[in-house]
């Protein structure tokens, strides 16, 4: 998609200033003008963004541009970070003001920056439990699902923990199953059965 294509796609919304886009990064200069654009015309739009690819060139300038921002363990790793965590406290300091950072692990989890610097991290099984992996295709669009669902759906009546436990549940269960049916109700078994959260203070 061109910058063209996509104004003329978010001009056709018409006149709801709330809207939320989400960008994969693909084509991070595209993707970066994009971005722009919805910061001059419609400064309430919130904008999520994927940095999954390492060496993808320009994927760290939209980090400072988007209000939620998913890491992936691959493109961490190409940068030489240790875990999620070590991502995350160095990319804080490039992100924008007040936004949101998840870094997923596999099977380790994901963590959570808070716009406060905060770092809470949730693992994807305890340590008692097993799980067999059938599938691992679309679990990292499975998680990135789950949060802005708990964004959009539940920003009210879910802290972080919340949303990030669902959202990890939600690719655990994913990684055990072909496709994607019945998976908002397993996680919400599976976030029922886990710890509290891991909190880095």
């Amino acid at each position: 998609m061109t910058l063209d294509e996509f104004v003329a796609a978010a001009e056709s919304l018409g006149g709801d200033k709330t809207c939320w886009y989400h960008f994969e990064g693909r084509i991070p200069a595209t993707t970066l003008q994009c971005i722009q654009w919805l910061r001059r015309s419609n400064p309430k739009a919130r904008v999520s963004v994927e940095v999954e690819k390492p060496g993808r060139e320009g994927l760290e300038k939209l980090v400072a541009e988007a209000d939620v921002v998913f890491f992936s363990r691959s493109w961490a790793e190409s940068k030489l970070y240790r875990s999620a965590e070590e991502c995350l406290v160095a990319q804080s300091a490039k992100a924008r003001r007040g936004s949101h950072l998840f870094c997923t692990w596999g099977s380790q989890g994901a963590a959570y920056s808070s716009p406060d610097g905060a770092t809470v991290s949730c693992r994807a099984t305890q340590s008692d439990q097993a799980i067999r992996v059938v599938d691992t295709v679309g679990a990292g669009d499975t998680f990135i699902a789950g949060i802005l669902f708990g964004f959009l759906h539940h920003d009210c009546d879910w802290n972080n923990w919340a949303k990030l436990s669902f959202a990890v549940q939600l690719a655990t269960c994913k990684v055990q199953q072909e496709g994607f049916n019945g998976l908002g109700f397993k996680a919400l078994r599976r976030v029922a059965a886990t710890e509290g959260p891991e909190a880095d203070k």
